[in-house]
C-alpha cells in the first residue's frame, strides 16, 4: 500500500468515526422524536394554498402561537401549524424557531374558504396535537402544562372546523 492510499484510508476512518460520533450525539432524547414525527408528516399536506401567502422575519421573544395571533387574530394562534407547514424547510419544531427565521404565512380565510384545504387544515391540527401529546408524556412541570394546553387547543380548534 503506497503512502496516498493509507492517507486516504486514513482520512476516511477519521470521517466514519467523526460521523459516528455525531450521531451518537444527536439531541434526540431532548426532542422526544417528536421532529422525526413532525417530519413524517409534512408530505401529508400538499393541498395547503399559499396564494398571497406572506413572509415573516422571526424576532427574539417570538413564538409560533404569537405570530399566529398576530396574522390570524387574537384567537387564531392554534393555527400556528399552518404556518409550520407551509415554512418547513424552515421549521422542523413548532418550539424551536429562531430569530432571523423566514417563516411562510399562509392566507387563513384562503385555506378556510377552500373545503380540500379546509379539511386538510383540520387533519394538520390532529397530527401536530398527537407530537404534542407525545412532548407532554416526555416532560414535567411547566412545559409539560403547556404541551397539554397546545394538543388541547389543537383538538379543538380542529373539531370546530
Amino acid at each position: 500500500m503506497n503512502k496516498t492510499n493509507k492517507i486516504s484510508y486514513g482520512a476516511a476512518a477519521l470521517l466514519a468515526l467523526l460521523m459516528a460520533a455525531a450521531c451518537k450525539s444527536a439531541p434526540v432524547a431532548d426532542t422526544g422524536g417528536s421532529e422525526m414525527e413532525l417530519l413524517a408528516i409534512y408530505g401529508n399536506y400538499n393541498e395547503i394554498i399559499l396564494d398571497n401567502a406572506q413572509e415573516y422575519t422571526v424576532k427574539y421573544g417570538d413564538t409560533l402561537t404569537h405570530i399566529a395571533r398576530a396574522h390570524y387574530g387574537e384567537d387564531g394562534g392554534y393555527y400556528f401549524p399552518l404556518i409550520m407547514f407551509a415554512s418547513q424547510t424552515t421549521v422542523v419544531d413548532p418550539d424551536k424557531i429562531e430569530p432571523g427565521q423566514i417563516l411562510t404565512i399562509p392566507d387563513l380565510q384562503i385555506n378556510l374558504d377552500n373545503i380540500i384545504s379546509r379539511l386538510q387544515l383540520k387533519a394538520m391540527l390532529l397530527d401536530v396535537a398527537f407530537v404534542y401529546d407525545g412532548k407532554a408524556d416526555e416532560t414535567s412541570g411547566a412545559i409539560k402544562a403547556r404541551h397539554e394546553k397546545d394538543r388541547e387547543g389543537l383538538i379543538e380548534l380542529s373539531r370546530s372546523l
